[in-house]
């Protein structure tokens, strides 16, 4: 079966959240995790998908917004534009004012000694669904 891509957008500002997993374990064994949502503006992700663009749409509306845990396998794309709001979510031995700082100093988490556990994408509101297969063949 040939793939198709199929793109999720949302259509309402501030609709488009993406989540990011941190954990880092300390010298002395102390686990520190959190997740950074950002809400953005605008964004779009594209799935290469055996799926039909009407069974994807059926789906999403079932849902009531679109999930990427239900896409995990799919997503090939993901693009966020205009970052509005960052949020420090699930802090695990952290402070949320000490992310918001070590953030200030230096957003790249890597380079505080944290490894990504995963990312999600949430778009919520009304969303336009577009088969953009020709684009990529």
């Amino acid at each position: 079966m040939t793939k198709k891509y199929i793109k999720i957008e949302n259509t309402e500002k501030k609709s488009f959240v993406y989540i990011d997993f941190w954990a880092m374990t300390e010298e002395d064994g102390n686990e520190i995790r959190f997740s950074t949502e950002e809400t953005n503006r605008w964004g779009h992700v594209i799935l290469k998908t055996d799926k039909d663009i009407d069974t994807i749409k059926k789906e999403i509306e079932e849902e009531g917004h679109f999930d990427s845990d239900n896409y995990e396998d799919d997503i090939w794309e993901t693009d966020m534009l205009d970052i509005c709001a960052t949020d420090y979510n699930n802090c695990y031995n952290v402070e949320e004012e000490t992310l918001q700082e070590l953030a200030e100093e230096n957003s790249d988490w890597e380079a505080h000694g944290y490894s990504n556990q995963g990312y999600r994408v949430d778009i919520h509101g009304k969303l336009k669904i577009t088969d953009v297969t020709k684009e990529y063949e």
